[in-house]
């Protein structure tokens, strides 16, 4: 039960667009956590913590798979993997896109983009939309550098290389002021 849980708050850990998912998925752990000691507390006082290996193992296992899966969302692990797996998919999205036709919203790879943009030879894959209190988040696929690409890198957008002409930023300026 608690690595079921756990899962979906691992796969939220892969992306901004999937955080709800490691909230909830962290809430619920601790949830089950509190059922989990208040079961140990009241099964201890019944053998007064006299339990052989096997019985400390099995009490073990919730709180090990928490604790690994706590390690996994608080690492870059599910976020490379994620974008390992649609590399692919997105390397031949940016290949046949050709100009700002206006693609919208569409899933490539294990993302779902809210628009793709074209400047020249630069492609901006959008994973958030401006909101109130945060700025766009895009993969940007830049074969070559670029003015364009000057300027977003040492602009408003903390950026973060993935190799093989892949980025990924989010713009960090305030829309909501």
């Amino acid at each position: 039960m608690t690595a079921l849980v756990l899962i979906p708050g691992i796969v939220g850990a892969s992306g901004s667009d999937l955080g709800y998912l490691q909230a909830i998925s962290v809430g619920i752990g601790f949830l089950i956590g509190g059922i989990w000691l208040l079961a140990l507390i009241t099964n201890s006082q019944e053998s007064h913590f006299r339990y052989d290996r096997r019985s400390w193992i099995r009490w073990a296992i919730p709180p090990a798979i928490f604790f690994i899966a706590m390690a996994a969302m608080g690492s870059p692990i599910p976020r490379t993997v994620r974008f390992d797996v649609s590399e692919p998919a997105l390397q031949q999205s940016a290949s046949q896109i050709k100009s700002d036709t206006g693609y919208g919203p569409r899933w490539v790879g294990l993302y779902e983009f809210y628009d793709i943009r074209v400047d020249g030879p630069i492609r901006f894959f959008d994973v958030t939309l401006p909101s109130d209190y945060s700025g766009r988040c895009s993969f940007v696929y830049a074969p070559q550098q670029t003015a364009d690409f000057d300027s977003w890198i040492n602009g408003s957008w903390n950026v973060q290389s993935l190799g093989d002409s892949w980025w990924y930023g989010c713009d960090t300026r305030s829309y909501g002021d």
